[in-house]
């Protein structure tokens, strides 16, 4: 049961950064396309200057906000929650 579980929350974990991944690297297509016409997003950074920061900015901003939709940590906190009462009885 333990295992089963174990196995889901990689699963779950490797949904978590594909999705992340994805929406990088479809931002970074929509940033090259759109930009110049995007009057409203103005960007001064060094960072956004460099291609491969930007990504890997984007991948870790989209891995912060898709958090929330994957319950990744709903799952870990039972299992520690079931191994706290075990260790009470």
């Amino acid at each position: 049961m333990e295992r089963f579980a174990n196995y889901q929350i990689i699963f779950l974990f490797f949904i978590l950064l594909f999705l992340a991944v994805f929406c990088a690297v479809a931002n970074f297509m929509w940033m090259n396309t759109n930009a110049l016409n995007a009057w409203y997003l103005v960007y001064s950074s060094d960072i956004l200057n460099n291609e491969v920061l930007q990504t890997f900015s984007n991948i870790l901003t989209f891995i912060i906000l898709l958090n929330n939709l994957i319950p990744i940590r709903s799952a870990v906190y039972s299992h520690f929650s079931s191994i706290f009462f075990c260790l009470l009885n």
